[in-house]
């Protein structure tokens, strides 16, 4: 009706703390007396106290049940409760662990394939950064390298792969190289 479109909804009107729904006698009769002083419609009056019995009586029921579970339930009741979800949860850990040790298994693998492939990628890098164009060809050599190994001529080593603090051996071998190369540098092409 309209005086009910016009009327605040019922639900704002309510107040939970109203005495009279703390304890009524009869419920009823005090939601009925409610929605007559909000100006409610009849259908809503009867779905609140539909809805407020069924809620009751849902609720109520519920109580009943916890209680009587809590009142069945003893130390011995615990206990067992513990035992066999000890016991349950020690068959699935037995059933579950093989597949979690394929699983770990897996996994370290995977990692482990994953850093050596960092591994092997970081050392390419820091070799090709290591080294110098063929001044003939242009082929990237090693620093150390005493032959282009496209072009196969003579280079002349950028750095030597032995410290300064070995001098003695040291520069016994960077004779010995330095004869080969102009050995070699004197033979003829061809």
């Amino acid at each position: 009706t309209q005086e009910a479109a016009d009327s605040p909804a019922f639900v704002s009107k309510i107040d939970v703390d109203d005495p009279r729904l703390m304890a009524p006698e009869n419920m009823v009769k005090t939601i009925q007396a409610i929605c007559r002083e909000t100006g409610q419609p009849v259908w809503v009056d009867a779905v609140v106290v539909a809805g407020s019995i069924g809620l009751t009586q849902g609720l109520t029921w519920l109580r009943a049940m916890v209680l009587g579970w809590l009142d069945d339930l003893h130390l011995k009741k615990i206990w067992q409760y513990v035992e066999t979800g000890g016991v349950i949860g020690l068959l699935i850990v037995l059933a579950v662990s093989p597949m979690l040790t394929v699983l770990l298994a897996l996994v370290v693998t995977l990692v482990m394939a994953v850093v050596a492939l960092v591994v092997r990628a970081a050392d390419k890098v820091l070799d090709e950064s290591r080294r110098r164009p063929c001044p003939t060809c242009g082929a990237r050599v090693r620093q150390e390298a005493l032959l282009c190994w496209k072009c196969k001529k003579d280079l002349e080593p950028a750095c030597w792969l032995a410290p300064e603090s070995s001098a003695g051996a040291f520069t016994r071998m960077r004779e010995t190289v330095a004869e080969w190369m102009a050995a070699r540098r004197s033979e003829p092409v061809g």
